[in-house]
This record gives structure tokens, C-alpha cells and sequence, in this order.
């Protein structure tokens, strides 16, 4: 299972808000070719390759370029946060987590097979977070390619903006 990760104020606020609201995430890997000059290059099609993953192919008028995005629809990832374990019991750890800003929320694992103790009281990177620490997952639902500059309110909104006149 792939991770994912984000600002510490974005995983709070994907914990507080309801199951139904849908979170936008915008991702620019793979377009660092198109991004040098955005203007030259199209959006050719989208669709699935032989493996069924979902491929953008992106024209200028002499090349294509095609670009498999990262994470898939329908797949599930965990996001990554800093971590540390506070103590272990037995076989079970307890974990807390750098983005508990207001107080500890903290979480148990099971232990069996991993060797903990090099984790214990220190905190982890988010870089390296393991699924097995993870205690947030989300589903992707949708992957496309979108110019940055034609992002809606409604967009910026459901990406964490919080508008001034709300």
C-alpha cells in the first residue's frame, strides 16, 4: 500500500471533517517536461494502459508524452505523518503523533514480528511513516489532469482554503 503526504493541518482537518466531504489534492509529478512551458502542450486523452492503470498522454504538436499518475482511482493509501512510539506493552505499542497539535489522540498497534524498540521515544520522520503505524487511510476516487489556473472556488475550497468573507 502507497502513502501519501500532507501538511499537518490538512490530515486534522481530513480527520474532523465528515465521511461524505470529498478532499482535492493537486499533484505535480510526472509533468515537469509540460511545466516548462504549460502552454505548448494539450491534454491530449486519458484513458487505461494494458494493465489497466490510468494514463494521460499529452500533446505539442511534434511529441507525446504520456504520464501514469501516481495513485490510481479506487485505491486506497495511508497518509503519512510524523510518528513516535511512546511505550510498549507487551505486544502491543502505543503511538502518538507530531500533528496532535491540541492534545494526544493516540494510537495502539499490534506488535508481532517488529522490532520496535529503535522507534521508541523518538520522532519518526513522515517520509518513512510505515502503513502499520498509519492510522488514517483514504480512497482515491478520481485522477485527471487539470491546469492549475483553472481552479474553482469550490476547488480551492474542498483543497483546505478557507475563504476570508466565510
Amino acid at each position: 500500500m502507497k502513502g501519501i503526504l500532507f501538511k499537518p493541518w490538512k490530515i486534522k482537518a481530513i480527520a474532523a471533517s465528515s465521511p461524505d466531504f470529498e478532499w482535492q489534492t493537486r499533484r505535480l509529478s510526472g509533468l515537469k517536461e509540460i511545466n516548462t512551458c504549460p502552454d505548448r502542450w494539450q491534454s491530449q486523452k486519458w484513458g487505461t494502459d494494458y494493465k489497466g492503470r490510468m494514463v494521460f498522454a499529452f500533446f505539442n504538436g511534434y511529441n507525446t508524452i504520456q504520464i501514469k499518475p501516481r495513485y490510481q482511482v479506487g485505491e486506497v493509501v495511508y497518509i503519512k505523518e510524523a510518528w513516535e512510539i511512546e511505550q510498549i506493552d507487551g505486544v502491543m505499542a502505543e503511538i502518538s503523533y507530531a500533528s496532535d497539535i491540541y492534545g494526544k489522540d493516540n494510537h495502539d498497534v499490534y506488535i508481532a514480528d517488529k522490532k520496535l524498540p529503535q522507534y521508541l521515544d523518538k520522532i519518526q520522520p513522515t517520509l518513512f511513516m510505515p502503513e502499520w503505524a498509519a492510522r488514517y487511510f483514504i480512497k482515491i476516487t478520481d485522477v485527471r489532469p487539470e491546469r492549475l489556473q483553472e481552479i474553482t472556488e469550490e476547488d480551492a475550497i474542498a483543497e483546505g482554503i478557507v475563504p476570508k468573507w466565510s
